[in-house]
C-alpha cells in the first residue's frame, strides 16, 4: 500500500488541516493534497470532505473506517523499521479476562517486563470468548480466560483452579458461621458478577434468572465498589477474597454447594513462528516461578513449539 499516502492521511487527521499537515510534513500542500488523491484511488473510497474555503478536514463514513486501518498498518510498519535496525526481537501480545489481569498476572507482567533483552510487551483485557477470536486473527499471542473452547487451532490447557466463595460485608459483632447454604442467601441482594457459563448454570439451579439481582457487573472491582450493604453478598474465588481482604473488612463463608470452581486457561494457537514459541516459553517459564507457592497453580509442563 502507498506509504507515504497512508503517512499524509494520518496527518491530516491528527491536524485537521492539509496545510498545516503539509508544514508537518516538509512537502508543500499540493504534495500533500496529490499523495491523499493517490491514496483513495488505489483504495477505491473517498476517505476525506474537503473543497475550497473549507479550513478543517473531516473524514467521511469510510475514511472513520479506513483510519482504524490505517493506524494498524502504521505500527507494523514501525515494527518493521526496528526490526531492520536491531534485528529480531521477542514481542509477546498478551490477553486475559479482568479478573485475571488484575488479581494473578501482575507478577508475571513484572518479571517479563524486567527480562533480558528486554520483550516488547502489550496487555489486552477481553472476554474469554474474545480471547478465541483474537487469537484466531493473531491480534494477541497468549490468552488467559475462564473459558475452554474448541477450535481446531487453538490448544488450551487448565493451570489455575480456585474454590468459589461468598463474601459480605461485616457488621458489629462476630462472623458466627463460615458455611452458608445458597437457601439462606436473598438474590435481591447480591452483587452479580458472571463467571462463565457453567457458573450460569449452577446459579440458575439455585435463583430463578429471571429474579432480579441487586447489581449485575462485567468488572469485579465494581463489585467491590457496590459491596456496601451488609445484607449484599458477592459470590468470587477465593484467591480474590482473600487478596481483598487484606485491606478491606468482609466476612468470608463456603458454600454447603459450590459453584465449578475458577478455572483459568492458557490459550495458544498450535502453529507458531519460532520467535513467537521462543516468546511463549518465557512466558511459560516465568508464569511457573511466579505462581509456584500459590496453593491453586497447576504447574505448566507443555513446551511451546514452532513450525
Amino acid at each position: 500500500m502507498f506509504f507515504l499516502g497512508i503517512e499524509t492521511f494520518l496527518t491530516v487527521v491528527k491536524e485537521r488541516n492539509i496545510t498545516s499537515a503539509a508544514s508537518k510534513l516538509h512537502i508543500a500542500q499540493s504534495t500533500a493534497s496529490q499523495r491523499i488523491q493517490a491514496l483513495e484511488n488505489e483504495v477505491g473510497m473517498k476517505l476525506l470532505e474537503r473543497g475550497k474555503g473549507v479550513k478543517q478536514i473531516t473524514l467521511t463514513p469510510s475514511g472513520e473506517e479506513f483510519l482504524k486501518l490505517a493506524c494498524e498498518w502504521e505500527q507494523i510498519w514501525e515494527k518493521s523499521l526496528i526490526l531492520r535496525e536491531q534485528g529480531p526481537k521477542l514481542y509477546l501480545s498478551i490477553g486475559a479476562t479482568d479478573s485475571i489481569n488484575t488479581f494473578l498476572l501482575p507478577p508475571l507482567f513484572e518479571a517479563l517486563n524486567k527480562h533480558l533483552p528486554t520483550i516488547g510487551l502489550t496487555l489486552n483485557s477481553m472476554h474469554s470468548w474474545e480471547l478465541y477470536i483474537a487469537l484466531e486473527k493473531g491480534y494477541i499471542d497468549v490468552g488467559i480466560g475462564l473459558q475452554e473452547l474448541f477450535y481446531p487451532n487453538i490448544i488450551s490447557t487448565v493451570f489455575y483452579s480456585a474454590p468459589m466463595v461468598v463474601i459480605r460485608p461485616a457488621h458489629a459483632g462476630k462472623q458466627t458461621s463460615r458455611v452458608i447454604s445458597p437457601n439462606n442467601l436473598n438474590p435481591s441482594q447480591e452483587v452479580l458478577v458472571n463467571w462463565g457459563p457453567e457458573f450460569k448454570l449452577w446459579h440458575d439451579k439455585w435463583w430463578n434468572p429471571l429474579s432480579p439481582s441487586l447489581f449485575k457487573v462485567d468488572y469485579i472491582h465494581l463489585a467491590f465498589a457496590l459491596l456496601k450493604n451488609p445484607e449484599q453478598w458477592l459470590i468470587l474465588p477465593l484467591n480474590i477474597a482473600e487478596i481483598v481482604m487484606k485491606n478491606n473488612n468482609y466476612f468470608l463463608y463456603e458454600l454447603t454447594d459450590s459453584p465449578p470452581p475458577y478455572r483459568c486457561y492458557k490459550i495458544t494457537r498450535k502453529k507458531k513462528t519460532k520467535l513467537t514459541a521462543k516468546a511463549l516459553n518465557l512466558f511459560d517459564s516465568y508464569l511457573n516461578s511466579c505462581l509456584l507457592n500459590d496453593k491453586f497453580f497447576i504447574e505448566i509442563k507443555q513446551a511451546e513449539t514452532s513450525v
